[in-house]
């Protein structure tokens, strides 16, 4: 038997977007003035809708599952997805920051995530990410009702409702909400930001809302708190995360560098679209602003433009003998039939690859598992049988193109069978039992 390495290269040429359409992908420098024109762009209003909808930038710090308390392994969970708790609550947090408006981080010890697009950014089959509410300062939104904005699980003794309730507006905010609390005691601090009102932005008054968000939160403006705290909003989860409109993966430290590249390389494997990276230096002191650049791997990410689009033509041979495809699958098709490992009738997507796509070199396996995947959620109830088990079937996928003994070639077989049942376990595991994990 011979037997090939399940290594992963990056790809650094062809710069399409697989699945949903060929499209091209975004330049680190193109992202880079978009990212720039946004948070210089100062306006109190987008065409009379709310200022997030074309400035700003919206900022969601995360953190990687190996990173979490406690680790958990790598793929455990999607940075881009929804927390269980912003699953429960419909929304999700992020913070907001403009020129005008700074903080020293994304908060809670992040250094690490994502930018969202405005809603006057969003394009092709991403969804549009509408506010649900917002605060000039993080308000411990994950201790609300009502969306994440309402009332406060730490406050017994009082209901906290919208500003607009409390008649609160961009005027009057820091005399009702913060100057009667003293910034230099912590707990009066963190009591503070556990009554805040928040800015109703639900309802017709939204635009007006916005304006008193920003308004409130610059008469802070320069202060160690607004400094120390950064503004807070909640946005209403996308139906499907995979369509989340990421303007840009970023960190803001060398040591999580790699976790940002980590995620770049993880979003493209699950949806097939290049997303550039780019470093943010965030204020070191108060009346500062933030900088942006490009990272030098940003574009030789997987699927990203490097190198440019002339030497990958599709179904073509790439540079180094590469094997690059137009197309990799021609058809999925979800069959249920008896395991004789499992000894009962389970469900097994029956992959028929294109001619091309049986010749693929190891750099194209991330691109082949997103078309695999995207049509066997395509088909009737593929989505529920695929589940979560990614990893397995990008096992199995990776040994029938592997898997070699004597004249029998797994490439060459017409179908591969791939089961989301069967464990996750080594590629010579894997080959060991032909790819047909009994278990």
């Amino acid at each position: 038997m011979t037997r090939r390495s399940d290594r992963f290269i990056p790809l650094l040429v062809l710069p399409l977007m697989l699945p949903g359409g060929l499209a091209l992908a975004e330049s680190c420098a193109d992202t880079l003035k978009v990212v720039q024109r946004l948070y210089q762009n100062k306006v109190e209003e987008c065409n009379g809708d709310p200022a997030s909808d074309c400035s700003g930038l919206l900022v969601r710090g995360t953190t990687r599952p190996e990173k979490s308390k406690p680790p958990l392994p790598a793929g455990a969970y999607n940075v881009w997805e929804a927390s269980p708790k912003a699953q429960e609550l419909g929304t999700s947090a992020a913070s907001w920051m403009r020129e005008d408006i700074n903080y020293a981080d994304p908060g809670v010890n992040h250094d690490n995530g994502y930018l969202l697009k405005p809603i006057d950014e969003v394009g092709g089959d991403e969804e549009k990410l509408h506010l649900a509410c917002s605060s000039p300062l993080d308000f411990w939104s994950d201790w609300r009702a009502t969306r994440g904005c309402g009332d406060s699980s730490f406050t017994a003794d009082r209901v906290e409702t919208s500003c607009q309730e409390a008649r609160v507006n961009g005027t009057n905010w820091k005399q009702t909400q913060y100057d009667p609390f003293n910034e230099n005691e912590l707990e009066a601090a963190k009591r503070r930001n556990r009554q805040l009102c928040t800015f109703d932005m639900r309802n017709s008054d939204r635009t007006q809302a916005f304006k008193d968000f920003m308004a409130a939160r610059r008469s802070i403006e320069g202060s160690r708190t607004a400094f120390n705290t950064q503004t807070e909003v909640r946005y209403y989860n996308p139906k499907d995360p995979r369509k989340l409109p990421i303007l840009a993966f970023f960190y803001t430290k060398d040591s999580s560098r790699e976790d940002a590249l980590k995620n770049q390389a993880d979003f493209f494997k699950a949806t097939g679209k290049h997303i550039p990276v780019i470093r943010i230096q965030f204020p070191d002191q108060p009346r500062q602003q933030a900088s942006f650049s490009c990272d030098s791997a940003s574009d030789s990410g997987p699927g990203g433009p490097a190198g440019g689009g002339a030497g990958g033509a599709a179904g073509g041979w790439g540079p180094g003998g590469s094997r690059q495809c137009s197309q990799y699958i021609q058809s999925v098709t979800w069959i249920k039939r008896y395991d004789p490992g499992f000894k009962k009738d389970i469900w097994s997507a029956s992959v028929v690859p294109t001619d091309c796509g049986r010749q693929i070199g190891e750099d194209q396996t991330d691109r082949m598992l997103a078309e695999m995947e995207s049509k066997a959620k395509a088909q009737p109830n593929g989505a529920s049988y695929w589940g979560d088990r990614t990893s397995t079937m990008r096992r199995q996928l990776v040994c029938h193109l592997s898997y070699v003994d004597g004249e029998y070639i797994g490439r060459n077989k017409h179908e591969f069978n791939l089961e989301p049942i069967r464990s996750w376990v080594t590629h010579e595991e894997s080959l060991k039992h032909r790819c047909n994990v009994p278990y």
